[in-house]
């Protein structure tokens, strides 16, 4: 529906910036409709790389890999900014931007996902067996491998600090044998 209403809706502000808040096509096409028609700056998110993910031969996902390979190229030739959640999802999408013969645009970032504790009310006073959670699949695209690093740096500033991981993935092993060798496993 957004696809279709973009073209006629008329926003009672010109915005300087439209963001596309993933790379599927139901996202891009109208962000990039408003973006022309206010002038503003394109940006978009890409949370993952769908051609890079094994097993996708069903009728659906070909539609997907589909819209994909065109919203690729419409973030490449009109893309202001293009964030990517991991380092992991940015290399993926140069990737494909080389295997869809489309030139390297460096206005690509990552800023990973993270939480603001300062916007977040806690209940530091209350007794807890963990500081904190990271609940997902334990697969790269999720940012999994940075995760031991970063838990690190926790340490460094809260000593003793507790880290559960929940999930299951392809990626476990390794994400264990990290913390193994950054002397934070348990």
């Amino acid at each position: 529906w957004r696809m279709a209403t973009c073209h006629a809706t008329r926003a009672p502000v010109r915005y300087d910036v439209v963001l596309a808040s993933t790379q599927l096509i139901v996202e891009v096409y109208p962000a990039l409709v408003l973006a022309r028609r206010h002038q503003a700056k394109f940006v978009a998110k890409v949370h993952h790389v769908l051609a890079a993910q094994e097993k996708r031969t069903g009728l659906f996902d070909k539609l997907f890999l589909w819209s994909e390979r065109r919203t690729m190229r419409w973030m490449n030739r009109h893309g202001d900014l293009v964030i990517c959640g991991t380092p992991f999802v940015e290399r993926e999408y140069h990737a494909l931007e080389g295997r869809l013969g489309l030139p390297r645009r460096e206005n690509t970032t990552s800023v990973g996902y993270g939480v603001d504790l300062a916007a977040m009310p806690l209940a530091w006073g209350q007794p807890r067996r963990f500081d904190a959670v990271h609940l997902g699949r334990l697969h790269e695209h999720k940012g999994v491998f940075e995760l031991p690093a970063v838990w690190k740096k926790v340490l460094a500033r809260r000593p003793g600090a507790k880290l559960v991981v929940i999930g299951e993935g392809p990626h476990r092993a390794r994400t264990e044998e990290l913390c193994r060798e950054l002397g934070i496993a348990e």
